[in-house]
């Protein structure tokens, strides 16, 4: 399973947007606050201090592409300035593009484009997301979402990945006996799983946790809860479910009322973890 977390993105833009829905709206954490553009192509063109992959909610477009370029800012001394006719040009270096069809991420069909695309870009960078459809519809953007990629077990096939929908419909009881009425809300889905992850009996000091003394957390089951859960918290961030040949990109947060739970074993050096995730949408 993968996750994205932070999102390094300090800066955003947008070619042909709506100026009543700024590129800013991808920023956000809500999708159906959806940057919007005036024509049916626009290209975001973003700052990225540190990223390797990028994560895509809530667009109507039918293709994304994903360019990373790179390059170097260049600050004159107080005094320094050009002769007439004389102009200086920066390039940027392009080193990886790729195109996606959002269609092929939403998986059950519900009309929301996701994407989801890995490079090499751990350095400071820009990228370039040129969205497109081929009707006259104008693209719309919810999320737009760079940052390191955490990448961890499958979870076991035994239970496996638990899905179920979560209905925030509101039902009433009107006069009439009996008589019922519902107010219609968003539905959405729900991960839970137990995966196994990593550490060594060489972190504890005789058996029992030292945190964080004598603690490496660079292990696969630490690295999980300080970075998922006590630094993400309840935000909600890309997440990549992988159950055999089940796959989902969702946009989610830790269900508050199921945290993970991390047992322990050093018999096997293997640590259990089981979590759920609340779609957000």
């Amino acid at each position: 399973m993968r996750f994205i977390y932070p999102n390094n993105i300090t800066h955003i833009e947008m070619t042909n947007g709506d100026s009543d829905f700024p590129a800013t709206f991808a920023l956000t954490d809500y999708i159906k606050q959806k940057a919007k553009a005036t024509t049916n192509t626009t290209t975001f063109t973003l700052t990225v201090s540190k990223a390797d992959v990028v994560a895509v909610f809530g667009t109507n477009a039918e293709t994304v592409t994903v360019s990373t370029s790179s390059g170097v800012n260049v600050a004159w001394e107080a005094g320094v300035s050009w002769e007439a006719g004389v102009s200086w040009e920066q390039s940027l270096e392009y080193v990886f593009e790729d195109t996606v069809t959002p269609s092929d991420y939403d998986f059950r069909n519900e009309g929301n484009g996701k994407a989801w695309v890995e490079y090499d870009g751990d350095h400071p960078h820009h990228l370039e997301l040129t969205f497109d459809c081929s009707t006259s519809e104008n693209i719309e953007v919810g999320i737009i979402y760079a940052g390191p990629l955490h990448e961890f077990n499958n979870p076991l096939v035994n239970p496996g990945l638990r899905m179920r929908p979560i209905e925030y419909s509101i039902i009433g009881e009107l006069n009439a006996p009996g008589a019922m009425y519902v107010e219609d809300k968003d539905q959405v889905f729900s991960w839970a799983f137990q995966m196994i992850a990593e550490y060594e009996t060489s972190e504890f000091s005789s058996g029992t946790i030292a945190y964080p003394n004598d603690l490496n957390i660079s292990t696969e089951l630490f690295n999980y809860y300080d970075k998922m859960v006590a630094g993400a918290k309840l935000n909600p961030l890309p997440c990549w479910f992988v159950d055999n040949d089940y796959r989902h990109l969702a946009f989610a947060r830790l269900d508050p009322n199921y945290l993970p739970e991390i047992s322990l074993t050093d018999i096997i050096e293997r640590g259990f973890i089981n979590a759920r995730y609340i779609e957000v949408v």
